[in-house]
């Protein structure tokens, strides 16, 4: 039964508001309203539905390690040290169970991937005006770590405590940017994109963001070399080369600035910056170490959902400066979860990026730009993790995963048709 679309614009407008324009929620709500929130979608669509649900093999997959996850989770209970956050971090994996329930319940068409594309572009737009707001005016939103330490800066940080988050939020983003101009093969959209694509560059130079920086021209190298003709390609590089060269006559003293401040931030890459204490690469490896050591003491079972911070001792915190946050997903849930769980995590999710990839360049409508999309951005997602401090406490990145899962559901369905 197919829900009502009413519902979908109201689900779509529900994740935006929550989760990316609000996603430190906990300073609104706490995980127990995070919780009653998803809980009344999910009864929504309970009622729309009626009981006529859908349950094939690759929904019962996704369900079935979801489900020992979370039940995973709560039996670290037994030998975490915080047993309060081993609760408050199950919560938030039911929390991201429901929302991928819920989304793959209700997105089961291309047509219902149009209007995530449009979400994820006004979202982007929205960004980007926040960040620029950042930039020319020195102030931020009261959830951003600079207005609470009142710090006097103009470096972008968006909605959230931190540029490294807001970076990440938008790296998982710009590959429905970078192909919304094929799908909609419309000139506005066009040149639209272009521009933002320009914007966001310029807010991961302005961010010091260096891993975010290195996954969009990632992005944009595959773009270009796979998806352009010959004539764009050439069109492409001689308009760039002409605004380079008028903006270097017609503004020297920016253009020396720009290259000046973008020579820079190449030059230090190993100052992948948070804030002053996080000055280097090495330090972030220090924290992969120290996530590895906990895994290895925990005889790979992880220390204990949410438990990462606990198990950072006085000698581990003195060599990384203060800094207890593991500053990389993946290996959080190594320390936290085990080795068994992520390593079939990060497989599915390699899996199914590749698989999406190969099943868009078999498609012969514009749809597969939507494949296409969700392929990249799932592929540059376990790089991208290593941006935020953490990012257990969001729900940003389950609700792209979901929309990503449900893509690749229906991508399936139809090849095997």
């Amino acid at each position: 039964m197919k829900v009502n679309t009413k519902f979908i614009y109201f689900l779509v407008f529900s994740i935006a508001t929550i989760s990316f324009f609000f996603p430190n929620i906990h300073f609104i709500f706490s995980y127990k309203m995070q919780l009653f929130f998803t809980l009344n979608l999910l009864i929504l669509l309970l009622i729309l539905k009626k009981g006529n649900f859908k349950f094939n093999n690759l929904q019962k997959s996704a369900y079935f390690f979801f489900i020992f996850w979370i039940i995973y989770s709560l039996f670290t209970y037994f030998w975490a040290i915080n047993k309060e956050f081993v609760f408050v971090t199950t919560l938030r994996y039911i929390v991201n169970f429901l929302i991928l329930y819920i989304i793959l319940e209700t997105f089961d068409d291309f047509k219902d991937f149009s209007i995530v594309l449009k979400l994820f572009y006004f979202i982007l737009i929205v960004y980007i005006i926040i960040a620029f707001w950042e930039v020319v005016t020195w102030q931020h939103l009261s959830t951003s770590g600079l207005t609470q330490r009142n710090a006097i800066s103009f470096i972008p940080t968006g909605p959230f405590y931190n540029q490294n988050n807001f970076a990440w939020a938008i790296t998982m983003l710009v590959p429905f940017l970078l192909f919304s101009g094929k799908y909609y093969d419309n000139i506005f959209v066009k040149i639209t994109s272009s521009i933002m694509l320009f914007l966001i560059f310029i807010i991961f130079l302005l961010q010091g963001a260096r891993i975010a920086l290195m996954i969009m021209v990632v992005d944009l190298l595959i773009y270009f070399i796979f998806f352009q003709n010959f004539k764009k390609k050439l069109a492409i590089i001689s308009f760039s080369i002409l605004i380079i060269l008028i903006f270097s006559v017609k503004y020297p003293q920016y253009f020396e600035f720009a290259k000046a401040y973008s020579l820079e931030e190449i030059q230090s890459f190993s100052k992948e910056d948070e804030s002053f204490r996080l000055e280097s690469i090495e330090t972030r490896l220090m924290l992969v170490n120290y996530a590895i050591e906990m895994c290895l003491d925990s005889y790979l079972l992880g220390v204990g959902s949410g438990n990462f911070m606990e198990n950072m001792n006085y000698g581990r915190t003195i060599s990384t400066s203060g800094i207890k946050a593991a500053h990389n997903f993946i290996f959080e849930l190594i320390a936290t979860n085990g080795l068994f769980l992520v390593l079939l995590f990060s497989f599915f999710i390699l899996l199914i990026a590749v698989k999406l990839i190969i099943n868009a360049r078999k498609m012969k409508n514009k749809n597969k730009f939507i494949v296409y999309a969700a392929g990249f951005s799932l592929l540059f997602f376990i790089p991208a993790s290593a941006m935020p401090s953490s990012i257990l406490e969001y729900h940003c990145h389950w609700i792209v995963l979901s929309f990503i899962y449900s893509i690749y559901i229906v991508t399936c369905d139809q090849s095997s048709n």
